[in-house]
């Protein structure tokens, strides 16, 4: 799994960006070797094809809810309920997206 390793002026902060590929086993076995690090935050982040067609190929979408294909939860969860996005994280991410682009609330 390929990763990139920012880390900050004085050495002691930074960020790491991992490409784990596409599937639950990747997903496990990062959540495995990430979790003994004990990172202050950790967001796993996916790609999916859109539906609006207001938006165009590149844009980022901070959804709702999300729809799964994988079969993980299938025993306790049916595949047609969408799993909610946290709303404190949908807002930290959307704050930053408008701080870090100068977008306004109509433009994001």
């Amino acid at each position: 799994m390929p990763a990139y390793h920012l880390i900050g002026p004085n050495g002691d902060d930074g960020i790491s960006l991992v490409n784990i590929g596409v599937g639950p086993s990747n997903a496990k076995t990062i959540c495995d070797h990430i979790a003994v690090l004990r990172p202050e935050v950790w967001l796993m982040i996916g790609h999916c094809g859109g539906l609006r067609p207001s938006q165009t190929i590149g844009d980022y979408v901070l959804a709702h809810a999300y729809l799964r294909d994988d079969h993980v939860l299938d025993d306790v969860l049916p595949i047609e309920i969408p799993i909610p996005a946290i709303a404190e994280v949908q807002t930290a991410l959307y704050n930053a997206a408008a701080r870090v682009t100068g977008e306004d609330e109509d433009s994001l």
